[in-house]
């Protein structure tokens, strides 16, 4: 069977796709894998851009486990099933009158996903993370047992590799709303500005595309006013705008368009895109103000992404945006900057250092791959490392040069979970490669 990822530019043929109901069925499933020597990846909503929870041998796919399993009122901790999709969650923790920490730019993902691959989402002078909410796991290991993860053990990002996650416990938030504010400004002057920007605003993040000189600049700042039904008007049409661009982007097939004409095709998407960060102040509960508004229609794209240091993020993003302005191939590229304080998760992208996040969002893959390539060096040789869910470059160095004698730690935690390497893939050797290949993996099959 066919399996692919969300935007379908990666797929495997698997030989199952299985939807456990319960832990118990789960605990079968791995335990039928190992009896058998087979590899078993999790999945949740495919939503990475990369091969990182691909095999070609049985995937669990955690949709079934998708409910809210207590709520305590009074420590504000929830437990819920680890394929809960965000979008379902948050909506369900607003009638409770809670909040996520924190929240990405989509909420497609499920829960387990998120925190497996340490997805941040932006901060200012609010400096809540989600992985820092994180209070316990559970989850089946390599030998098919339930174990527990908290305190201590919750310093590995676990990326699918110590076992399928179950069930997950988070300390919330009360819920919250945000006022927007986003304006249109020189480049130059909104990175020159970043540091006093995160300082004015709880939540900021910059946007920009293409060979433009200006971007925008967003600011969200926590309120207790209720929205209007003059925020909820601002907050429809500016949904209108952007959802319109990304349908024609989804309709649209770019490589059928000859080059030149493709080109003042994405510019004029690229003006009309900044244009729409013209709108007007506006209020909304927490998650539908930091999210991208678009009415939930994404374009199918690929994203690279990057956790740059925060003190070398002004010369990378000057340097980046130096690239584009000279390379007519940038129309079809947007970036988006984000902001995170340092985690104390290791092999997260921002373990241990305050993170500038430099997100290349491409939308024809096929059209600028040199240029895209060129963007991800100029983050490398600032001293980035790469998000684990989204593309990661062939010149990455060794995750072991990026992560340290954290990356060996993580290793031989990994190992006390899984055993037998019942969980390694592909993904695993190409990037990580800190043990043998015990069984074969499917880019060897062909």
């Amino acid at each position: 069977m066919r399996y692919a990822i969300w935007n379908d530019f990666l797929s495997v043929d698997v030989e199952a796709v299985e939807r456990p109901r319960d832990e118990a069925e789960v605990c079968a499933l791995v335990a039928r894998a190992r009896r058998q020597g087979k590899h078993l990846r999790p999945v949740g909503a495919g939503h990475s851009f990369n091969d990182l929870s691909l095999c070609e041998d049985l995937l669990v796919d955690l949709s079934e486990l998708d409910k809210i399993l207590s709520v305590d009122p009074e420590t504000l901790r929830v437990r819920v099933q680890a394929g809960i999709p965000l979008k379902a969650l948050v909506v369900a923790l607003e009638q409770l009158g809670l909040a996520l920490a924190n929240v990405g730019a989509w909420l497609e993902q499920t829960i387990a996903g998120v925190l497996s691959t340490a997805t941040h989402g932006t901060t200012g002078r609010y400096q809540n993370t989600l992985i820092d909410s994180l209070r316990s796991l559970r989850l089946v290991d390599g030998t098919g047992e339930p174990r527990v993860l908290e305190g201590d053990a919750l310093k590995q990002l676990t990326l699918g590799y110590f076992g399928v996650i179950t069930e997950v416990t988070l300390v919330c938030v009360p819920l919250f709303r945000v006022r927007q504010r986003k304006r249109v400004i020189d480049g130059a002057e909104a990175i020159a500005g970043m540091d006093a920007l995160r300082g004015e605003h709880d939540f900021v993040d910059l946007r920009w595309t293409g060979t433009l000189p200006q971007m925008i600049v967003g600011g969200w700042d926590i309120t207790e006013e209720p929205a209007t039904r003059l925020d909820r008007l601002a907050r429809g049409v500016e949904g209108v705008r952007i959802g319109a661009l990304n349908r024609l982007l989804t309709v649209v097939r770019a490589g059928a368009i000859p080059k030149g004409l493709r080109r003042r095709f994405f510019s004029a998407l690229g003006r009309a895109y900044i244009r729409s960060g013209r709108g007007f102040a506006h209020e909304a509960v927490w998650y539908e103000g930091l999210t991208f508004n678009s009415f939930g229609v994404a374009a199918p794209h690929e994203e690279r992404e990057f956790a740059v240091p925060r003190e070398r993020a002004a010369d990378c993003l000057l340097a980046a945006r130096a690239r584009m302005m000279a390379d007519r191939e940038a129309s079809s590229l947007e970036i988006q900057v984000r902001f995170s304080p340092a985690v104390d998760v290791a092999l997260a992208p921002n373990a241990g250092r305050e993170t500038v996040w430099f997100n290349i969002n491409v939308l024809d893959p096929r059209g600028n791959p040199a240029l895209v390539d060129a963007l991800s060096s100029v983050a490398l040789e600032h001293g980035a490392r790469p998000h684990w869910a989204k593309v990661i470059p062939a010149d990455t160095p060794s995750m072991v040069e990026l992560y340290g004698e954290s990356m060996l730690v993580w290793e031989a935690a990994r190992r006390r979970f899984d055993p037998d390497g019942l969980f390694l893939n592909d993904f695993y050797h190409r990037h990580i490669a800190l043990t043998q290949r015990s069984l074969p993996e499917w880019a060897e099959r062909e």
